[in-house]
């Protein structure tokens, strides 16, 4: 920073009474994050590599329902082939994860480095061995380097593993008028078009046929 620069910063610091350093950053301080509680909603959370939303097609039968939760009541069950639009989905963390080191390590994702008896919350699974995580007050991403047996020399280990719930919200037509609702992506249902690195899904005009 030339002689100039500061000159300036220190007149405008005078004038507004805020510390020199404050002005004199070259980068903006760094957002905080508020520690997170479960239920945790990541919104327009995609749990895998490629993950994304936008055109499907309903590879098994699907139980559509009016709100994103196990209680709200089935409105509808969309049969097999059937092409619809993800418009928007959200992962709900029901329980957050918590890791707790037994020795220093340096994350190669976030390069966060941790010591012995620090501890991180585990958030959503973002794919390839990734999982979004909270510690320090900041959100940042790890690569899953612990263990849940506590016999393992990882410098790691897995008090909780963290337990979530995946939402899509779809939109498709039935009976010749447009029909909503929210769809439970549990293990048993099957869609085509959520994976961006997979096979793509055939225009509009294709018929295509799921067998079961």
């Amino acid at each position: 920073m030339s002689d100039t620069i500061l000159i300036a910063h220190i007149l405008i610091a005078l004038l507004l009474q805020v510390p020199v350093a404050a002005l004199c950053q070259d980068t903006e301080p760094e957002e905080k994050m508020a520690r997170p509680v479960a239920p945790f909603v990541v919104a327009g959370g995609c749990p895998f590599e490629c993950c994304g939303y936008g055109k499907w097609l309903i590879e098994s039968s699907a139980r559509m329902r009016a709100n994103p939760t196990v209680a709200s009541p089935i409105t509808a069950t969309i049969p097999r082939s059937t092409r619809v639009t993800a418009d928007s989905g959200f992962v709900r963390l029901t329980r957050l994860g918590r890791v707790t080191f037994r020795a220093p390590y340096r994350f190669r994702t976030s390069s966060q480095e941790f010591s012995r008896g620090d501890t991180i919350l585990v958030l959503d699974y973002v794919g390839e061995g990734a999982y979004n995580a909270w510690a320090r007050g900041k959100s940042m991403q790890v690569e899953e380097y612990w263990s849940a047996n506590p016999r393992d020399t990882n410098s790691a280990r897995l008090l909780a593993a963290p337990r979530s719930e995946w939402w899509s919200h779809l939109t498709w037509k039935s009976g010749g008028r447009e029909r909503q609702g929210w769809l439970y992506m549990h293990g048993n249902v099957k869609v085509w078009g959520a994976d961006g690195c997979g096979t793509p899904l055939p225009p509009d005009t294709a018929h295509v046929h799921v067998s079961r």
